[in-house]
């Protein structure tokens, strides 16, 4: 809005020019509008300034300092709110990536409700090797100074309905060497879901409204007596996804290997990718090529195939604690989110902390126990390996050899 002021002289009052009103502003105004006119020359009445003289010299006016100071302070703090943005930005993307993994219930209060299975005599199950025993379960583990974080890592089959790998991973409390041990798939157990011993994989297929994750970690613990605090699970195509994001699998073998269609493996070493090397782990009928000829390696066995799975699994944990800062592990895990899925107990800021902690691990540290079986046919037919000696033994024996 313009403001006009009222100039008071004798006879009355009119009005002036409004306030920031420009004289010269007006005279060109003025001096366009002639222009416009049709057969008129403009005029220019401004005032001619005499030329300067050559010996005046004009000095410039030097710049405010306090431009410059307030272009610096603007500097300043745009670097300062850039340096308290990056953690809130990288805190951000991280939780992107997180919030992308398939999570999966975890519910072990509710299957801990479940009865405990009542366990078959020697007379009720017949033909049990002498001296052997069906195992029972086990409350807990014994307490001593030496506690665990343990998770349990399920590998898939291509049916995705059982578990074809079982293992579970201990890591200490204190200096204690961490522990990776097998389970064999056919290892048979107590199953509360169906209130007999069954092959521990087919906990897997859970029982009401616990899914299949729940009841294999319950049934875990009630073999081994320690509790299962995070598991993953993986798929058949998504652990091959993982050793391709890797850069692959070295196989180095003493002669060629095969199971048709899987996979087929030189002599030699080779950096395989992640559908051979799965199915080069998971080989239960591997051939050899020898004397020219191909021929079934009879001594192939749920020993042979855990070794190669645990060898795969430290090469995985290798390649995963490569990274120089949490942001990077986060980026491979938002790559990878549709490869595994996680327990729902598993916050973020745990799993940054446990990665970050455990980056500087020595795999060659790690102690890896078998569980000593023996083949037995049960009164229904089924091919199944039962435990010799309990896993707390199995677990003493290995943390006392030198």
């Amino acid at each position: 809005m313009v403001m006009w002021r009222v100039a008071q002289r004798p006879g009355g009052s009119r009005t002036t020019r409004p306030w920031g009103f420009d004289s010269s502003r007006r005279r060109a105004d003025s001096d366009l509008l002639e222009e416009t006119r049709p057969g008129v020359v403009p005029v220019d009445d401004r005032p001619v300034q005499a030329p300067e003289s050559p010996d005046r010299q004009t000095t410039p006016s030097p710049k405010p300092r306090r431009s410059r100071r307030r272009r610096i302070s603007l500097a300043v703090l745009v670097v300062f709110l850039l340096l308290a943005a990056y953690p809130a930005w990288n805190a951000l993307s991280i939780w992107n990536d997180w919030r992308n993994v398939e999570r999966e219930t975890f519910d072990s209060a509710s299957f801990e409700q479940l009865p405990q299975v009542q366990i078959p005599t020697a007379e009720e199950e017949e033909g049990l090797p002498e001296g052997v025993t069906l195992p029972a379960p086990v409350a807990a583990a014994p307490t001593g100074p030496t506690t665990y974080e343990n998770f349990l890592i399920i590998g898939l089959d291509e049916s995705q309905l059982r578990a074809d790998v079982i293992i579970m991973v201990m890591l200490p409390s204190d200096d204690s060497p961490p522990v990776m041990v097998s389970l064999p798939r056919d290892l048979y157990i107590p199953n509360r879901c169906t209130g007999g011993l069954t092959r521990i994989n087919a906990n897997f297929n859970g029982c009401g409204d616990i899914n299949g994750a729940t009841a294999l970690s319950g049934a875990v613990k009630d073999f081994t007596g320690h509790q299962i605090h995070h598991f993953a699970i993986f798929t058949f195509d998504g652990f091959a996804a993982i050793i391709d994001q890797l850069g692959g699998f070295e196989v180095c073998l003493d002669r060629p290997l095969r199971e048709r269609p899987k996979f087929e493996l030189p002599a030699g070493c080779t950096q395989a990718d992640g559908a051979t090397t799965l199915g080069w782990v998971r080989s239960r009928k591997t051939e050899e090529f020898v004397d020219g000829r191909w021929r079934r390696i009879r001594t192939s066995s749920d020993f042979s195939r855990n070794a190669r799975q645990q060898d795969l699994i430290l090469t995985v944990f290798e390649g995963v604690a490569d990274f120089s800062s949490p942001r990077e592990l986060t980026a491979l895990v938002g790559s990878l989110a549709d490869a595994f899925t996680l327990d729902d107990q598993l916050g973020i800021r745990a799993a940054v902390d446990l990665a970050w902690n455990n980056r500087d691990l020595d795999p060659g540290t790690i102690v890896r126990p078998k569980i000593p079986v023996v083949d037995h046919v049960t009164s229904r037919g089924a091919q199944v390996l039962i435990p010799t000696k309990t896993f707390q033994e199995v677990l003493d024996e290995a943390l006392e050899a030198p």
